[in-house]
């Protein structure tokens, strides 16, 4: 749980004998030192120098800048798109703030600390919902299917305002489906102020807004903590997993357990802030599939964001949904020396992975040592130039394809059909069970679960 603690910070202005400065003056140069450490935890003391009165007024001229700015409507927001790793598809986006200044695009370190010593953070926080909610309805607007985003609520916001009554309030004004709008809540925000996160986290399911728990690990957080939170989708920084090259292990031994708590709790993960090729190949193998960071999109105009998501071909309007439980467990066994080539024919053998484009299925893999001394072997022969679709008989074909569709709509159960397929003139009864796993550019992919059976079990 959390302890609530007591710090002491001290400003010093030396003195001796040669001083002349009342007392007074010598308290407001040592309050300027002690404002230069305000909420830094690592220094409770500070001496003052000169260059500390340069510091407050190019502070105090940035805050008069940013008051001006929002009057001004200075303030925007860029979106950065979350992407599934597997597809590269781009699954929703996370609005940040910027700050359009004399000319320049201002990044948040500029400005947000000002903002929040001075008590503006939840201004800005409201502007960036607004603008949020705006861009979706331009999105219904433009006939372009909208995507979630995400916005940030601080624990500012959660004591300084009723959140999930604004957000009520924009998303009636903008007419927009509430489950295209999310809320983002840092972990300080659930380990502080859990009561009142509770709340807003309930207040915001009952609008319809789903809820992200963002920026776990920092140190805080507790299984009982997320647990507690009937929260809809896990973000984790790359900072927390040490993701460097030269400590694999020790990145996966922090991973580990975190995907298996969140697929205990049925919690889709997001993984932020990944900048590498080889980050990205180290989460994926891991079993992450979900991801924000450089390496992908680095964050844009709204403009530019609008004419990426308008190629359909790009963007999965289905979004982060949870796979099926430890399958990060069940690579690690078939990776390790556990199970033989002979026990993983015998157990996987009727697996085929299938490529559907429109009407066509063709076989992308399979283990064809299971059918060696079978006539079904040319069936699921990869290097078969005829598609497997082809080989079904003609009365039975409409249903073997609709099985695809059903499979993509129920992607946990999948769908099942049994099928007469032809080969050389002779017919053969197929029991298939089909399971949507991704899709690329150009075709959907699944795996299925291929047996011959005779007419009795038909």
């Amino acid at each position: 749980s959390f302890e609530p603690s007591f710090r002491v910070n001290f400003g010093v202005y030396p003195v001796d004998a040669s001083t002349k400065l009342k007392a007074r003056e010598l308290y407001d140069l040592a309050a300027i030192a002690l404002e230069t450490i305000k909420g830094d935890y690592t220094e409770n003391i500070t001496v003052y120098d000169p260059t500390m009165i340069q510091k407050e007024q190019d502070e105090y001229k940035r805050l008069l800048n940013i008051r001006s700015g929002i009057k001004n409507g200075e303030f925007t927001i860029y979106l950065q798109p979350k992407v599934d790793m597997m597809t590269g598809k781009i699954i929703g986006a996370e609005a940040l703030a910027r700050w359009i200044h004399d000319g320049a695009v201002l990044s948040p370190r500029v400005f947000v600390p000002v903002m929040e010593k001075n008590g503006l953070i939840s201004a800005l926080d409201r502007i960036v919902w607004d603008k949020a909610a705006r861009f979706i309805r331009k999105q219904i607007d433009k006939d372009v299917n909208p995507i979630p985003i995400s916005v940030n609520v601080s624990e500012a916001d959660i004591y300084t305002m009723d959140v999930p009554e604004f957000f009520s309030e924009i998303i009636r004004a903008y007419d927009i489906p509430a489950g295209l709008l999310e809320a983002e809540l840092s972990e300080s925000t659930f380990v502080k102020a859990p009561d009142k996160a509770a709340d807003t986290v309930s207040r915001l399911h009952d609008i319809g807004m789903n809820v992200s728990y963002d920026d776990f690990g920092t140190g805080l957080a507790s299984i009982n903590t997320l647990e507690s939170m009937d929260i809809d989708m896990l973000k984790i920084d790359t900072s927390f997993l040490h993701l460097t090259a030269d400590a694999p292990e020790h990145s996966r031994n922090i991973l580990e357990p975190v995907l298996g708590m969140a697929q205990q709790f049925m919690l889709p993960v997001i993984i932020e802030g990944v900048e590498t090729k080889e980050q990205m190949e180290f989460l994926t193998k891991m079993g992450c599939e979900y991801a924000q960071g450089y390496y992908f999109h680095m964050p844009m105009a709204a403009e530019k964001f609008t004419r990426l998501i308008s190629d359909p071909k790009i963007v999965d309007l289905s979004g982060a949904h949870v796979g099926v439980p430890q399958t990060y467990r069940i690579r690690q066994i078939l990776d390790s020396n556990y199970i033989s080539d002979e026990l993983i024919t015998n157990i996987f053998g009727s697996l085929l992975i299938l490529n559907k484009s429109g009407d066509t299925v063709k076989v992308g893999w399979s283990l064809l040592n299971h059918y060696k001394d079978s006539e079904l072997s040319s069936v699921v022969d990869p290097a078969s130039t005829t598609p497997i679709s082809d080989m079904v008989k003609d009365t039975d074909r409409e249903a073997f394809l609709a099985i695809f569709d059903k499979a993509l709509e129920n992607r946990e159960k999948g769908a099942k059909g049994t099928f007469v397929f032809v080969i050389d003139g002779k017919e053969y009864i197929i029991r298939m069970r089909i399971y949507y796993m991704r899709s690329n550019i150009s075709e959907q992919i699944y795996y299925a679960m291929f047996d011959e059976i005779d007419d009795e079990e038909a």
